[in-house]
């Protein structure tokens, strides 16, 4: 039997405080594509497996937010499944903290862009 690989323990990591258990998101490019060829061979539509394209979570649905959500734990979770991300860690109770996870884990895996964002002159203010 193959050996599993080990996470990287220098890797981002978001800790999710909203439900049981010790989950973490990380978003990587790998974490991405791998969620995308696995949601795609469940039958999951190309639209609604296009991370990508959910990046931006103003207006994502509930099946793209456990989507996202998904992609985000398999970093620090590689066995994690949609079915665990639906049944034990998304609740009605607990969704509404997760596009702050999401935002987080993103500004983890992007400090270069929140930099650059941050770094961008306010046109509402005199220069």
């Amino acid at each position: 039997m193959p050996k599993a690989k080990a996470v990287n323990p220098i890797l981002p990591r978001t800790e999710l405080e909203c439900c049981e258990g010790e989950y973490a998101l990380c978003y990587t490019y790998r974490a991405l594509k791998t969620a995308e060829k696995m949601l795609r061979a469940s039958g999951y539509s190309k639209q609604d497996s296009n991370l990508l394209a959910n990046l931006d979570l103003r207006g994502v649905d509930a099946t793209q937010l456990s989507i996202l959500v998904f992609a985000g734990l398999l970093t620090h979770h590689p066995t994690m499944t949609m079915d665990k991300v639906d049944e034990e860690i998304i609740n009605f109770e607990n969704m509404w903290k997760f596009p702050q996870y999401i935002n987080a884990a993103y500004e983890l895996a992007m400090p270069s862009m929140v930099k650059t964002e941050d770094a961008k002159p306010d046109p509402t203010q005199p220069a």
